[in-house]
């Protein structure tokens, strides 16, 4: 059995259906974006994380990197959004 952890936080993936891939691509032409990132596995936690923020993206939110307040607040909102699923 070959073992998977998670290219995000580094805990190991022991469900085989919580293996997560995001892959974010540039467009051709793209000067904003110089890179593409991509995520081959990631645990079910981090794929939350990354589907509540970008939700939340879409609806206007403004992530301030690197402030602790943000991260709580993100945290609210997860939780609040995984209740009303």
């Amino acid at each position: 059995m070959i073992k998977k952890f998670c290219d995000v936080c580094g805990k190991e993936i022991i469900k085989e259906n919580e293996v997560w891939t995001n892959i974010l691509t540039a467009q051709e032409g793209n000067s904003r974006v110089s890179f593409d990132e991509t995520i081959i596995d990631m645990c079910e936690a981090c794929a939350t994380h990354i589907h509540c923020v970008t939700s939340m993206m879409k609806h206007g939110w403004v992530p301030e990197y690197g402030n602790e307040k943000t991260l709580d607040n993100v945290h609210k909102v997860e939780k609040e959004l995984i209740q009303l699923n």
